[in-house]
């Protein structure tokens, strides 16, 4: 229960990166094709690199929520028993495990929203 709750941190970090680069990329430049081209392209950037550092952050969450999920009843199902055993198992480099998968899923995904965003 306790990892599916953090796990909205995922969308929580995703859009406030994304709002922060935007805001810090705004200009008040006139409008031309050529800008709103450019700023179109910028944005759909900043929302991969956004994807990215957000997916990076908590992935973690997503490996304690699987693991927990494959021991569910045994004494590894609880949360604090989840991160010794992936830190006994495998070191830091277990709360990644499979993160690049994951980013070539999400990626072309998140591309398709933000262009119809």
């Amino acid at each position: 229960m306790i990892p599916s709750i953090f796990s909205v941190s995922n969308a929580i970090v995703y859009f406030q990166c994304y709002e922060q680069l935007k805001d810090w990329l705004k200009s008040d430049q006139p409008l031309s094709v050529f800008t709103i081209f450019f700023s179109s392209t910028i944005s759909k950037s900043m929302a991969i690199f956004t994807l990215v550092i957000a997916s990076t952050l908590t992935y973690p969450i997503v490996v304690m929520r699987t693991v927990m999920y494959d021991y569910r009843g045994t004494q590894k199902s609880h949360f604090l028993d989840t991160i010794k055993h992936i830190l006994n198992e495998s070191g830091m480099k277990g709360f990644y495990a499979g993160l690049k998968p994951d980013l070539i899923r999400l990626i072309p995904s998140n591309a398709i929203l933000f262009i119809v965003y």
